[in-house]
């Protein structure tokens, strides 16, 4: 079952709310020096939830979070931008419900945690 996700930036739309609701747990992360103390010293971390931000760099907390776990990263990016969408993994689009986005969400964490499953089992195999 997912459940510990970490938003960085702004939380446009009430975002954290939506994410509770929808049974995941968030913290709130307002930078990337907060975001590397969070990874290393919350325990298993599902997902890394960006929301674009004025004066957020989405590369250097994208680069945090890789460094430090293999959790999906999921970007909300404030407009159509040309982000490579290779460095995430899922972006999206303004105007997206939240149902659908949130569904989005742990259809992704889902999919993370059953690849690492699998890891695990041909590594002890």
């Amino acid at each position: 079952m997912p459940g510990q996700v970490i938003h960085v930036g702004m939380d446009y739309w009430q975002r954290m709310l939506v994410l509770n609701r929808g049974g995941l747990r968030p913290k709130l992360c307002a930078d990337p020096q907060s975001l590397s103390t969070l990874l290393t010293g919350t325990g298993t971390v599902d997902a890394v939830v960006i929301s674009e931000s004025p004066g957020l760099d989405v590369s250097l907390v994208t680069d945090v979070v890789r460094n430090h776990t293999s959790c999906p990263v999921i970007l909300f990016p404030l407009k159509h931008d040309d982000y490579d969408e290779g460095k995430f993994d899922l972006v999206v689009p303004s105007l997206t419900p939240p149902g659908k986005w949130v569904e989005a969400i742990r259809a992704t964490i889902r999919c993370s945690q059953e690849t690492c499953q699998q890891s695990r089992s041909c590594a002890g195999s």
